[in-house]
């Protein structure tokens, strides 16, 4: 968050701002604030990775997800002119 408030300022007009985080509800918070603020095209991702077994003839995935290799979000959005 401290990154955040100190960086935004200084992010220059078509600047592109990305920020990762584990947990939905606080990137939400902060897609909303953008878009109501100076920000287009702000877009929340999820991230989802699978681990697939490939065999000759057929690929599944594994059925256990143990490790997941990468799970969150990304909020991205660009600045304009206020």
């Amino acid at each position: 968050a401290e990154v955040l408030e100190l960086g935004l300022p200084r992010l220059s007009f078509g600047g592109r701002v990305c920020v990762f985080g584990h947990h939905l509800q606080p990137l939400a918070a902060l897609q909303g604030a953008w878009r109501a603020g100076n920000f287009v095209d702000v877009r929340l991702t999820q991230l989802f990775t699978r681990e697939f077994q490939a065999l000759p003839l057929r690929t599944h995935p594994f059925m256990v997800a143990d490790a997941n290799l990468c799970e969150g979000f990304i909020l991205c959005g660009s600045k304009v002119g206020e």
